[in-house]
């Protein structure tokens, strides 16, 4: 057999949740900026995603994150998230997939016991804190980009679970955050078919009507997950988030959780 085209994906995950990484194959997309890098993807060239995301080559269960060359000159990498429905602007999960497999293949050198990445998403710069060892990524955690909410206590109408109450929050794209209490079911394995419907349900909904854009990067412009959260008996929140086209993910989910992060914040609830 005689190839025509070769890319390299190494596989990573965060937490179980899968991020692949495309390591080669690929030199750079379109575009002056990682925004339109990614809306390049999105708009006028999707066989990438496609060729990769979908089967029979890629799963629903996944993402896979693509490595091109910076548009910032300070930052390290850049790399866009790509999943099932589209190329998103940012993952905590993937930013934490892309630093471990820079450091761990060698394409950028691991200093131990401490190695600092400025790492490039359309949605900005994330600087990744890596932990190493015995030439290992053993933890990853992140500054994230700034998250704010766009609006509190709104209301979306679905057929199944009638009238429900989420915040509109941004991570690094933008969530339908829904508190579970006021639901019949938790954040939990045994409720993962009710989580999935309602996440899918809510996001439509909530998408149909609510506009929202990114006050500096326009082309951010639709609810991309609705993500549950729980307040548990010791305090902490525990959160499910809901993909398409009907998944929840594996990761505590770093995008989610910023969101969720600045609800409480407004709310009153985040005191530190």
């Amino acid at each position: 057999m005689r190839w025509k085209k070769t890319l390299q994906l190494l596989d990573v995950h965060c937490e179980g949740e899968v991020g692949k990484v495309v390591l080669s194959g690929i030199y750079d997309i379109p575009g002056e900026t990682m925004t339109a890098k990614m809306n390049y993807i999105n708009k006028e060239n999707d066989s990438l995603r496609r060729f990769v995301c979908l089967e029979p080559r890629g799963a629903v269960n996944q993402t896979v994150n693509l490595m091109v060359p910076p548009c910032d000159p300070t930052a390290d990498a850049g790399f866009i998230v790509l999943q099932a429905d589209e190329a998103h602007p940012m993952s905590g999960a993937n930013t934490m997939c892309v630093a471990t497999a820079l450091l761990e293949t060698g394409m950028i050198e691991m200093q131990e016991p401490h190695t600092q990445l400025r790492l490039e998403a359309p949605a900005g710069i994330v600087t990744a804190n890596v932990e190493c060892k015995d030439g290992k990524c053993v933890r990853v955690s992140l500054d994230m980009i700034p998250a704010f909410v766009e609006a509190l206590d709104q209301v979306v109408e679905t057929e199944e679970w009638g009238k429900v109450k989420v915040d509109i929050a941004f991570g690094g794209v933008f969530y339908a955050v829904v508190f579970v209490d006021q639901l019949d079911f938790e954040t939990s394995p045994e409720d993962t078919d009710k989580l999935v419907r309602a996440g899918m349900a809510i996001k439509k909904a909530a998408n149909e009507a609510f506009k929202v854009q990114h006050p500096e990067i326009p082309s951010i412009d639709h609810i991309a997950y609705a993500i549950f959260a729980q307040r548990m008996p010791d305090g902490v929140i525990r959160t499910c988030c809901t993909l398409w086209p009907g998944r929840v993910d594996r990761s505590p989910c770093g995008t989610g959780s910023s969101a969720i992060l600045s609800v409480l914040r407004a709310q009153g609830n985040c005191h530190r």
